[in-house]
């Protein structure tokens, strides 16, 4: 409520939150606490060199013993597993997680809200990030993407997350095999869009020697492109799906999946032939879907 003090904040953060909750904090520190502020003499200034200079103030507070870890932490994400940061720590002789949490909390890098543990504010997470070596990311990315895989293997709710990771970490067939997953995983949650990212992606990392792998994610790009109407480009990668496809059922059913497309198109007769020839292969044919595939 006293107009020297809000104007020193106008002039120090011009309305930005994240500068005022730090000039607050770092003058309640000089004061004593925060009812203090009013009766001390106000600074020139709190912070030189704007906000970099706010996040490396803030972050100065962390002990030496806690810093990788919070850079570990970072490359994981905004919101912390702690199941997975556990297996990290763990390995950096990191045992007492809680303890590191507290300590993380007390310099206010981490918070907590309904027992989630977040990142305070991305800017610190993205100063960590910047401050690991570029030459370590790699590694520090696939400790992560081990972690998880470990700690989720039968999820694929994770698999966006693990083709980030594995692809930092330069790991191609991970990052493939992952991207394919991620592409079903959009599918079903009707980002058809987001799917044929994905598909292609994977197809991009996969060669013509992985044929099987090859051959579902061909499938799969046809039937992301059916559902989001571009019915021309399905056809063709049903069409490459069906020459690439070792065993019947996969051929059978990339067959299925351009009967529907060349019907979407009003090919009637071409997609009857198609049906025919799943027909055929299968000895009986299940209407297709998404879910085939």
């Amino acid at each position: 409520n006293q107009e020297d003090v809000i104007e020193f904040l106008h002039k120090e953060t011009e309305g930005n939150i994240f500068f005022m909750v730090e000039v607050v904090r770092a003058l309640a520190e000089d004061a004593g606490s925060l009812s203090n502020i009013g009766r001390m003499t106000l600074p020139q200034t709190v912070f030189a060199g704007g906000i970099q200079r706010v996040i490396q103030h803030r972050l100065s507070r962390v002990p030496t013993w806690a810093y990788q870890a919070l850079q570990v932490a970072a490359i994981a994400g905004r919101k912390l597993d702690l199941t997975v940061l556990a297996k990290i720590l763990a390995e950096d002789g990191i045992v007492d997680l809680q303890n590191w949490l507290m300590m993380a909390a007390d310099a206010a890098i981490l918070a907590v809200n309904d027992d989630y543990w977040y990142f305070a504010h991305d800017k610190l997470r993205e100063q960590l990030i910047a401050d690991t070596k570029v030459n370590e990311r790699p590694q520090l990315h696939r400790r992560v993407a081990q972690a998880i895989e470990v700690t989720y293997p039968v999820n694929d709710e994770y698999a966006a997350i693990l083709t980030e990771h594995w692809h930092i970490a330069g790991d191609v067939e991970k990052e493939a095999r992952f991207a394919l997953a991620a592409g079903k995983q959009a599918v079903k949650a009707s980002n058809i869009e987001l799917s044929i990212d994905y598909f292609l992606r994977a197809l991009e990392l996969t060669t013509e020697d992985e044929g099987q792998t090859r051959t579902a994610i061909l499938s799969n790009l046809g039937e992301s492109y059916r559902l989001n109407g571009q019915y021309e480009e399905a056809t063709r990668y049903f069409e490459q799906a069906i020459s690439l496809a070792s065993d019947i059922e996969t051929k059978a059913r990339a067959w299925i999946g351009l009967a529907w497309a060349q019907q979407n198109q009003g090919y009637d007769n071409d997609s009857l032939t198609s049906a025919e020839r799943a027909e055929r292969l299968l000895g009986s044919v299940e209407p297709p879907n998404h879910r085939l595939l």
